[in-house]
């Protein structure tokens, strides 16, 4: 128990000064206290869920499974009815458009570049030359 609390106040600390949720003005105190409250707060949630509700919650799905099971299954009917009415919908376009695409914009900085003339120098990186 001694350990998983080392962890918790460990991995606190270095998420406190690495994230820095209320900003570097407020100071790391404030941050660790808010940060602390995030992560206690998951915690809690998440001891409550596994001591209280996660049994009751199985048990009632076990027991009505094809209740339970109609979720999904109306889930993945509602999907696949989506598409319907478009039928290629995910897929994009073939036509040919007018917008302008990245090429032209790399062919007007190489002709640009290429046309620059650079002086000369007789130092290169530093070194004479």
């Amino acid at each position: 128990m001694l350990a998983n609390g080392a962890a918790v106040l460990l991995v606190g600390i270095l998420l406190t000064g690495h994230w820095l949720p209320l900003g570097p003005e407020k100071g790391l105190l404030r941050n660790f206290i808010f940060v602390a409250g995030l992560i206690g707060g998951l915690l809690l949630f998440f001891q409550i869920f596994a001591r209280y509700l996660y049994e009751p919650i199985l048990w009632w799905c076990l027991n009505h499974k094809a209740l339970f099971l109609m979720l999904p299954a109306l889930i993945l009917l509602l999907g696949f009815g989506a598409g319907w009415d478009r039928p290629s919908s995910w897929a994009p376009s073939r036509k040919p458009t007018n917008r302008n695409h990245g090429g032209s914009r790399k062919h007007r900085l190489c002709s640009i570049s290429s046309s620059m003339t650079w002086p000369a120098s007789s130092r290169v990186h530093g070194k004479e030359t």
